[in-house]
């Protein structure tokens, strides 16, 4: 077995910290009882430096030197990185532990799977498809590196996308367009990629210098969305949704369940709700988070 380390400064200590642990193996096939182990990499962070080692198979029986190596890092980590770890490393590892009778080194570690946290703001973000090339294209970097960690190590500032979703922006300006019926709301966000997003009544862009979300009034009013629609009720004949306890006296033939998609309440457009900050944030991040989540 070979091991090449790399080193480079960590750039993104806010995200890669002490005790972090990125992990990427490569096999000659997809199926673990047939397949060999022939590289690993692990990336570390160690006092603002992020460190590469890479694993390379010489021969067959590297693969159990390889685990073994493997498992010595992973015991120290806190926190392990992978981009579709779950769907293939992980379960890999695991089964390759138990065959060769290994204790398997990833039962106390926290996993995070990039690909299924970046999945969920994929309304907001213009890719061809899910690959780790997709993402990392995202970050403006020109061309691909040769190793799928050092892309997994360059996409995780993508995990600030949940800023805007969470409520972590700061309403600059509300602009009203009469003519076209619509207010745009201009937000501070600290987004590490251009996003776009577009609905019937919803317009958002953005990118790491300002975002705009562009909304469509309904007769002079803002839609306001509901995460806990099984908690409402739908009312046809009025156009929008109440709580069931404002509910309970309602004929239920002028009722239905509210679902996701009619689950709303009205907001006036006025300057009692323009003054109101909290409750222009809270209008926004149930707007962002009825995109986000489609």
């Amino acid at each position: 077995m070979k091991a090449i380390t790399a080193e480079r400064k960590n750039s993104y200590i806010e995200y890669f910290k002490q005790k972090d642990l990125i992990l990427d193996i490569q096999t000659s096939t997809r199926f673990w009882r047939t397949s060999l182990i022939l590289s690993a990499d692990i990336i570390t962070e160690d006092s603002g430096i992020a460190r590469c080692t890479h694993f390379q198979a010489e021969k067959e029986a590297d693969e159990y030197d390889i685990l073994i190596e493997l498992s010595s890092l992973i015991r120290k980590a806190g926190n392990i990185y992978t981009f579709n770890g779950k769907s293939f490393d992980l379960p890999h590892l695991r089964k390759k532990y138990a065959a060769y009778r290994l204790q398997n080194p990833l039962e106390d570690p926290v996993l995070t799977d990039l690909l299924q946290v970046l999945r969920k703001y994929d309304p907001f973000l213009d890719i061809p498809s899910h690959r780790l090339a997709d993402y990392y294209a995202l970050t403006g970097h020109a061309s691909f590196p040769d190793s799928e960690a050092w892309a997994a190590y360059e996409i995780l500032p993508l995990l600030s996308l949940k800023n805007l979703p969470e409520g972590n922006f700061e309403v600059r300006e509300i602009r009203a367009d009469d003519a076209k019926e619509t207010v745009c709301f201009v937000l501070d966000c600290n987004l590490p990629c251009r996003i776009c997003a577009r609905t019937e009544y919803y317009d958002i862009e953005g990118d790491p210098e300002r975002t705009e979300v562009t909304v469509k009034l309904d007769h002079g009013n803002l839609r306001m969305y509901h995460k806990d629609h099984n908690n409402y009720v739908y009312l046809p004949i009025e156009g929008y949704a109440v709580h069931k306890t404002l509910a309970s006296f309602v004929a239920s033939s002028r009722k239905i369940p509210a679902d996701r998609e009619n689950c709303y309440t009205y907001i006036p457009f006025s300057a009692k709700f323009t003054d109101n900050p909290e409750k222009v944030k809270k209008y926004l991040i149930s707007v962002i988070q009825f995109i986000a989540y489609t």
